[in-house]
C-alpha cells in the first residue's frame, strides 16, 4: 500500500466559485485538493444543513447564534477527514456584512490545520 499525500487523503475534486459554479482555468475545469477541498466540502455541507435547519435568511439573534453553532458542530463532527474541531465561532453581521459568519478551525486526520470562514 502506498502512503497517501495530504492532498489525496483530504480529497481532490472540482473547484467551485463563491456562487457554486464550476470554476474554469485556462479553458479546463478547475480542480482543488487538500485543505481547499475539505473547505469546499465543509462549505457545501454547512450551507445544506443551515438551509434544512431554517437558518438561511433569518435575522440574526441569540437563538440563531446557538442554532448555527449546533448545526456547524454537527457538520464538522460528521466529516471523517476531520480529527478535531479546535474552534467554532459565530460572528454576527456588521455594517460591512449582511449575514452572520461561521468560523471553524479544524485539525484534519492528516495533521493539517485549517481555518475556514463561511457565510451563514
Amino acid at each position: 500500500m502506498t502512503d497517501l499525500t495530504n492532498a489525496d487523503a483530504l480529497g481532490t475534486g472540482l473547484s467551485w466559485t463563491q456562487h457554486w459554479d464550476v470554476e474554469t482555468r485556462a479553458g479546463s475545469l478547475g480542480l482543488t485538493s487538500g485543505l481547499d477541498k475539505l473547505g469546499d466540502d465543509l462549505a457545501f455541507s454547512l450551507m445544506q444543513a443551515a438551509r434544512e435547519a431554517g437558518l438561511r435568511g433569518r435575522r440574526f439573534n441569540p437563538d440563531l447564534r446557538e442554532d448555527a453553532r449546533i448545526v456547524a458542530r454537527r457538520v464538522a463532527n460528521s466529516v471523517s477527514r476531520i480529527e478535531t474541531l479546535e474552534a467554532l465561532t459565530i460572528s454576527e453581521p456588521d455594517d460591512a456584512r449582511t449575514t452572520a459568519e461561521v468560523q471553524l478551525t479544524v485539525v484534519a486526520n492528516t495533521g493539517a490545520r485549517g481555518e475556514f470562514v463561511f457565510p451563514l
